[in-house]
């Protein structure tokens, strides 16, 4: 059997929150087996990270509500769970905010590979998905959970010009992740950025932590990490969303045009629908 993970020492990053433009302070520390991933800040009772602690799925995803609410964890649960950390105690030193640090989760993934991960004495359990499962937004848009022997996700997304329509295909392991979606930054377009802060969002937001297109492109220096960089980032964003089941989970993810709301609404409806998901401990791939 494959046993749970958390992380071997504790670390911390600093940064900005996209939203807030406050400072914010993270730290992740190792936990026992059967703890999951309990977030809170400073002082306040931590949540755990599953799809019940859901407040605010609007521009980004939220757990906790008043004083207790920590807001854009999505990055930071996409490294946990797409490195294969199973179990760690996140605490939000400063501020109300995971930091955006670059606007991807590679930072939070070199920050576990550098401490490394500790294996536990409880085999892991998985959320495998044995029925398909749809919910489905405007327009057609959809997410989808199928029946599969190896976990993968896809996406089609259609972004306004110059972006255009994205899709991106990927078998999901901790490899592929590191490598082929946490680099991917948060984005937005230059023409959007008043409209934003006049709502009081994205506060927190610039070049130094997410991809910005003008009319003709890219206007960050160092242009796009990857040619569908965009899609690649809504991947990752599920990810995280999909770590909401409080446990690693196994089966083909396919979404049009899905965000955080519609991966919130699928983890509800998968686990709510008897037959589509069986909690199994991992066997060893070996």
């Amino acid at each position: 059997m494959v046993l749970q993970t958390t992380v071997a020492a504790p670390f911390e990053l600093a940064g900005v929150g996209l939203h807030t433009g406050h400072q914010a302070r993270v730290r992740v520390s190792p936990a026992p087996a059967d703890h999951g991933i309990q977030i809170g800040r400073s002082g306040r009772p931590a949540v755990r990270a599953r799809v019940d602690a859901v407040t605010s799925t609007h521009l980004c995803t939220q757990l906790g509500s008043g004083d207790g609410r920590i807001a854009t964890v999505e990055h930071l649960l996409a490294a946990l769970a797409g490195v294969g950390v199973d179990n760690a105690a996140v605490t939000l030193v400063e501020g109300a905010e995971v930091p955006i640090l670059d606007g991807s989760a590679r930072p939070f993934v070199d920050a576990i590979l550098g401490v490394g991960r500790a294996a536990l004495s409880v085999p892991r359990r998985v959320a495998v998905v044995h029925r398909t499962v749809v919910v489905e937004g405007r327009g057609g848009a959809f997410a989808r959970l199928e029946p599969a022997l190896a976990t993968s996700v896809a996406g089609r997304y259609l972004f306004r010009p110059p972006v255009g329509t994205q899709r991106v295909a990927l078998g999901l392991t901790s490899s592929s992740f590191a490598t082929e979606l946490a680099p991917a930054r948060t984005f937005g377009f230059e023409d959007e950025v008043h409209a934003l802060h006049r709502a009081g969002r994205a506060l927190g937001g610039s070049l130094a932590n997410a991809l910005v297109y003008g009319p003709g492109g890219p206007v960050n220096a160092d242009g796009s990490r990857f040619a569908d960089e965009c899609a690649r980032h809504k991947l990752l964003d599920a990810v995280g969303d999909l770590a909401l089941f409080g446990a690693p989970w196994r089966g083909r993810y396919v979404a049009d045009r899905a965000g955080h709301a519609l991966n919130v609404a699928l983890v509800i409806r998968a686990l709510a629908t008897p037959g589509v998901l069986r909690f199994e401990r991992q066997p060893d791939p070996g």
